[in-house]
């Protein structure tokens, strides 16, 4: 996969919470997913298909796909449909009962490691990035996670791998629902389940588990 000089358009979600008590409800697997085009035009035309499948199953125009939220049939028609498209995507599985570490306990902190292992993967393949964060996670914490990404996007030589990142709310965006559409694909497929992410398969470009 080249490193493009022209924009990278980013989409950053996650599946999962950050919660250590497995026994009591916390969810044992953490991901993150970020889809990525290399073009606005990619971008457009993508977010005009996700308009479109709306309308072919019927559901209202402001009707947010969320994969936790959505049945096994607007799953499979939506990943179906977006997956002509062209973007590619790469997550970071993270199985929480195997990081023994005290500290990733603090919110804050655990989700400043998952980012940062997440966007290590990712920055040998984008430069002047437009990255775009689910506001999920909260506005305080959110303004945060977007300072940390500015810092560990810096490089060498000055320049940025990320020119501007912000939160944004996923229920009017419909390219973090892709992200988070694919992040929800990727964590059932890690659960046993592997039809959702098949069928997006050819857009995958990097899964990597963690530890």
């Amino acid at each position: 996969m080249p490193r493009w000089s022209a924009t990278v358009l980013v989409y950053v979600d996650e599946s999962g919470d950050p919660g250590f008590d497995i026994e009591r409800g916390s969810t044992p697997l953490f991901v993150v997913t970020a889809a990525v085009f290399r073009t606005e035009d990619a971008a457009d035309a993508c977010r005009d298909r996700i308009k479109a499948i709306r309308g072919e199953l019927k559901l209202p125009a402001t009707a947010e796909f969320k994969f936790s939220k959505s049945s096994n049939r607007v799953r499979e028609y939506f990943l179906n449909a977006v997956a002509a498209h062209d973007f590619f995507y790469m997550s970071a599985v993270f199985d929480k009962r195997k990081l023994a570490v005290p500290d990733l306990r603090i919110k804050k902190a655990f989700y400043q490691y998952v980012i940062g292992f997440a966007f290590e993967l990712l920055k040998p393949h984008i430069e002047d990035a437009f990255l775009e964060i689910d506001r999920g996670g909260g506005e305080e914490f959110g303004r945060h996670l977007t300072r940390h990404i500015a810092e560990i996007s810096k490089e060498a030589s000055g320049k940025r791998t990320v020119k501007r990142s912000k939160l944004s709310d996923s229920s009017g965006n419909d390219l973090i629902q892709l992200a988070d559409m694919i992040c929800g694909a990727v964590m059932r497929s890690f659960k046993g389940d592997d039809r959702f992410r098949l069928l997006v398969k050819r857009r995958e470009f990097e899964v990597r588990a963690w530890p």
